[in-house]
């Protein structure tokens, strides 16, 4: 019967003067409004029939379900009392009062009324079902899902003790069974909304993301009208990596419901993902416009303004978290990053030390295991442990790794070999600046060489270069992660090289899958990543001692000069800046250090602060990574007696002219325990001699290595004494810093360091013998490469 069905038996009840068939059509009436979701219109044809008189026991049933829906409980539960005093047989009005009874949290009532609903009827299906809740509620799960299955047993087509079922399932991590039940529920009642919704929330736990995809378009099918279900499609969108998809999906669902504050987050960090900071940033404005203290929001406000080096901004963001939930473990680790990038060491140690304790009792996942690196008490075991807990985030589903039978590599073993290069730096970048020709020097008759690049398209000449240096150069930045490791799998890549490690815009995600049967760490993140899905680690005898393998999940590699490659034709500009348009003073001595500031400690910016004071007229000569970094260097030069105004800072200029003004500097002071890495190359390509202290993990003994590779072992101390000492002979003594020089000079075209050629082959030595390692049916182990010791082309 339909609406005006309804009306018309309600208008010839009327005119026939039957008061019973009135009651009756009204009553239907009510109960169509209220199944519809008009519930006010419900409540007033519910007290129409009551007030004519009648002790219609369903009106007042129906009534104390409409107060229930406006959680006007106790009303509720006096409405349905009546209704059962006027029909104490309606066990429909037990399983109400039940529920009414359950909300008010008076849970030993509501499972004695289903008890004794029980008993007038045993074979009421909704009365078990209604038990069960409560029993639920009491979280005796194994006696509710006793009651739901009798339920089931008593009416297989009861959707609703399916649901519940599956919501018990699901909260004992029981996926399987969760997805049967819900699965079942939605299979009974196809517009039962709630149930696809589940469902889809469960299979997306399983990796089965496809068929989640399918449950929330069927909901969206029901009612298009619901927000969640865009937002919920577009996390499950994200998880695929389909970045544009997620993003419209995003906004259809705040079309629906514009201060949405989770859908605002997510839509967020999707723009972040796609490198739209701007947009990423005004989504996160919304989201705290709506709540101020969303930590999710001020969390990822504070992550996209460090990308865009906005450092204060990011430090009062996270200092926010932190008022609100002091343990946040993400907000702590990072709030140490940034103040390490500010040079603000003000307490540092103590925050060091709580971010080292959450590591060292693994009792978190959600610090990167990047900040540690320039941590000074951090020791190897530290590091190691905290790329092991990072690393769990990104546990592929079996069903989505690709398997590779051993032990005979795909296709002939005669073939070349495939390798693949996977970055986020396939443009004007310092790891470009470093590999470019490397790619280009590969022995094509031995090798495929193929780019995978998520990165950006700057359009400048490095990219244009790049693209021409491989055989392949495949843009998968907007490919889903399972799409991106399908490609690479489908090419028949066999040794598949992430140059970007636990570093920002890493897609670790597509390595967690397996696309190829040999994955290498390599060049991008001096350590670790913790992952059983990475294989080997490059190294060489200095940055990784054999001795050294137990802090390693990969097995190590060494190469026998130095792990990274230097390119050769980087250009030094002609146009040289000026000493004053430098800022430094004509007749000083001037150390330097290039490196990022977060690189920066105390106790060597101490040993900085002696130097300066012992060599007159000396200045130091500081990279300005950030807008506040100025102010707590001169602020700590002073605290340590010397002048502010002997810092001096360096801007970012581009490449060559950055390469060209080291002519001005006289000696580069390097950082522990985290090295200059490319910016030492970068000073020896200039001619520029670097001190250094080896220190005790990989990323503090990088410029040790470039140093020995380039025959000066000698600027190589083991301490901070000796490193201070060194210095300050070179600082005073011209002819030994000038007999340096001159080495340095005779040194970049006679040793190995700047020999490209001679490292290209020695590395594509370790990748056919990782090659071997596989075809030979073997697990990967460590290994040293023998020098090939080929002829140096540039002499």
């Amino acid at each position: 019967m339909n609406r005006q069905q309804r009306r018309m038996a309600v208008k010839q009840a009327a005119r026939s003067g039957n008061s019973q068939a009135i009651r009756i059509s009204a009553f239907e009436l009510a109960t169509h409004h209220f199944q519809a979701g008009r519930t006010l219109q419900a409540e007033s044809a519910c007290r129409a029939i009551l007030v004519s008189g009648s002790r219609d026991f369903r009106a007042f049933h129906r009534l104390g379900l409409v107060a229930h829906h406006f959680k006007r409980n106790a009303i509720a539960a006096e409405l349905i009392d009546r209704a059962i005093v006027l029909k104490p047989s309606d066990v429909e009005a037990y399983a109400s009062l039940s529920s009414v009874l359950k909300a008010m949290g008076r849970l030993d009532e509501a499972a004695q009324i289903c008890q004794k609903a029980i008993e007038i009827d045993p074979g009421a299906a909704e009365c078990y079902n209604a038990l069960g809740r409560v029993l639920q509620e009491q979280q005796l799960f194994a006696d509710a899902i006793n009651a739901y299955q009798h339920a089931l047993n008593l009416d297989p087509g009861h959707a609703a003790a399916y649901f519940n079922l599956g919501l018990i399932y699901s909260a004992q991590g029981e996926m399987m069974a969760a997805s049967t039940a819900f699965r079942e529920a939605a299979r009974i009642k196809p517009d039962f909304i709630d149930a696809h919704r589940r469902l889809a929330g469960v299979l997306s736990l399983q990796g089965r993301l496809d068929e989640a995809k399918d449950c929330l378009q069927d909901a969206l099918k029901i009612d298009p009208s619901q927000s969640v279900y865009f937002a919920e499609l577009a996390l499950i969108l994200t998880k695929e990596g389909r970045l544009p998809e997620a993003v419209e999906t995003y906004k259809k669902a705040l079309t629906l419901k514009a201060d949405d504050t989770a859908a605002l987050n997510n839509l967020g960090n999707v723009l972040d993902e796609l490198g739209n900071l701007d947009e990423a940033a005004a989504a996160y404005r919304l989201s705290l416009q709506v709540d101020p203290n969303n930590l999710t929001a001020l969390s990822n406000s504070g992550m996209v303004h460090r990308k865009k080096n906005q450092i204060r901004e990011a430090i009062d963001a996270y200092r926010k978290v932190l008022a609100i939930n002091p343990s946040s473990h993400t907000a702590l680790g990072e709030l140490y990053q940034l103040r390490l990038a500010a040079c603000d060491w003000s307490g540092i140690e103590q925050d060091e030390a709580a971010v080292l304790d959450l590591c060292r009792r693994r009792l978190t996942n959600e610090v990167p295991p990047f900040i540690v690196l320039a941590a000074p008490s951090a020791t190897p075991m530290d590091k190691l442990d905290i790329a092991l807990s990072w690393a769990e985030n990104y546990d592929a589903p079996e069903s989505g790794k690709f398997s590779h039978p051993m032990p005979v590599l795909r296709g002939a073993q005669t073939r070349k070999i495939r390798v693949g290069y996977l970055s986020a730096d396939f443009y004007s970048h310092a790891t470009a600046f470093l590999t470019a020709e490397l790619f280009e020097r590969h022995d094509r008759s031995r090798f495929d060489i193929i780019a995978y690049s998520h990165s950006k398209d700057d359009h400048s000449a490095m990219r244009q270069r790049l693209i021409y240096a491989f055989d392949e150069f495949v843009d998968i930045r907007l490919m889903a992660h399972p799409d991106a490791a399908r490609r690479i799998f489908d090419d028949g890549v066999d040794i598949l090289v992430d140059l970007k490690g636990h570093t920002q815009d890493a897609r670790t995600q597509i390595l967690a899958r397996r696309p190829a049967p040999i994955q290498v760490n390599y060049l991008g993140y001096p350590g670790t990543m913790g992952a059983d899905f990475i294989d080997y680690i490059i190294g060489d005898p200095i940055v990784t001692p054999m001795d050294q393998q137990r802090y390693f999940v990969e097995k190590i590699v060494q190469l026998p000069h130095c792990y990274q490659p230097n390119d050769t034709k980087r250009v030094i500009s002609t146009d040289v800046p000026t000493r004053a348009e430098c800022g430094l003073p004509e007749d000083a001595f001037v150390f330097c250090c290039f490196n990022n500031n977060y690189k920066l400690t105390p106790a060597v910016f101490d040993v900085w602060m002696r130097l300066l004071r012992a060599v007159p007229r000396s200045v130091l000569w500081l990279i300005e990574s950030n807008d506040i970094v100025r102010n707590n260097l001169c602020k700590e030069a002073v605290s340590r007696g010397v002048d502010s105004s002997r810092l001096v800072f360096a801007s970012k200029m581009p490449v060559s002219r950055h390469l060209a003004r080291h002519c001005h500097a006289d000696l580069f002071l390097d950082t522990l325990p985290y090295n200059a890495h490319t910016t030492t190359s970068d000073a020896l390509w200039a001619g520029l001699p670097v001190i250094t202290c080896l220190g005790d993990a990989f990323a503090g003994r990088v410029a040790g290595s470039l140093l020995r590779a380039v025959g000066l072992s000698e600027l190589v101390t083991p301490n901070l004494q000796d490193y201070e000492e060194l210095a300050l002979k070179l600082a005073t003594q011209p002819e030994m810093l000038r007999a340096i020089k001159g080495k340095l000079s005779r040194n970049r075209i006679s040793t190995p360091l700047f020999d490209i050629e001679r490292y290209t082959r020695n590395l594509e030595r370790a990748y056919e013998h990782m090659v071997e390692i596989w075809q030979s049916a073997q697990m990967p182990k460590a290994f040293s490469v023998a020098d090939l010791a080929c002829p140096n082309p540039s002499v």
